[in-house]
């Protein structure tokens, strides 16, 4: 089983305040982490993972890949993907203890 790389994560449009569109360089640093974290614990499946994106509105949008076919599988709120990795943080700290 191949874990694809954690930088698939879609970097490549530049970030500056004007078009950060109302998300702070503080809340990108935590989805990007949460991606990350939900990614390498493979919590959505080995063959699946998110991937970030802007919009056409400059939205940031959290989308579910198939990993072997590329499919977008739909499409996650922000809210929901720092949760997931809240939880997922949660459990970790349970298990260690």
């Amino acid at each position: 089983m191949g874990i694809g790389p954690v930088n698939r994560i879609d970097m490549s449009v530049q970030v500056d305040a004007a078009s950060v569109s109302g998300e702070s360089a503080a809340t990108l640093r935590q989805i990007v982490t949460a991606i990350r974290g939900v990614n390498d614990s493979e919590w959505v499946g080995h063959r699946r993972e998110l991937r970030s994106r802007r919009n056409r509105n400059g939205r940031l949008v959290i989308e579910l890949i198939d990993r072997e076919t590329g499919e977008v599988l739909g499409e996650l709120p922000l809210g929901e993907v720092i949760h997931m990795a809240d939880d997922l943080q949660r459990e970790r700290r349970r298990e260690d203890l």
